[in-house]
């Protein structure tokens, strides 16, 4: 007698819902990773366009013997070029701020004069220092102020 032999092809529900499972979950990360790093990748930008313009302010100020008259937004904009992130006429040069006044949109990059970075309570903001000083504050994703002095 000849014995029918069962051949087993193909998957069983089971297995086929835990693959399922673990790609919907491999998605899920996946998905929830991507904005993240977005973000973190468009403030690095910012904070580089910071330290670009605040560069260029210094070479307008060397060029200049230190006159802060002189750095204006129109040199700022010549000396800076074309920024990665910030439009050339969303950087603007201003006197040093009165004590915790600081404030930017999220694609406006200041350039504070006579100004350092606050180490204080008021991290992130700038405040008054000395005359041949330079700050450049702007705001990052998270609606929290950076600084970054020269």
């Amino acid at each position: 007698m000849l014995k029918k032999l069962k051949s087993n092809r193909g998957f069983t529900i089971i297995e086929v819902l835990i693959v399922l499972a673990i790609a919907g979950l491999i998605l899920l990360i996946v998905f929830l990773a991507v904005p993240a790093l977005q973000r973190n990748s468009r403030n690095t930008q910012r904070g580089n366009d910071a330290a670009r313009a605040l560069g260029a302010a210094q070479e307008v100020l060397n060029n200049n013997n230190g006159d802060m008259t002189l750095l204006i937004d129109a040199s700022l904009r010549t000396a800076v070029g074309k920024p990665a992130f910030y439009a050339v006429t969303s950087i603007t040069t201003v006197a040093a701020p009165a004590s915790a006044t600081n404030g930017t949109t999220i694609d406006t990059l200041i350039i504070y004069k006579g100004s350092k970075c606050s180490t204080g309570a008021d991290i992130g903001k700038a405040e008054a220092g000395n005359t041949r000083q330079l700050a450049a504050v702007w705001t990052a994703e998270a609606a929290t102020l950076r600084c970054q002095d020269s």
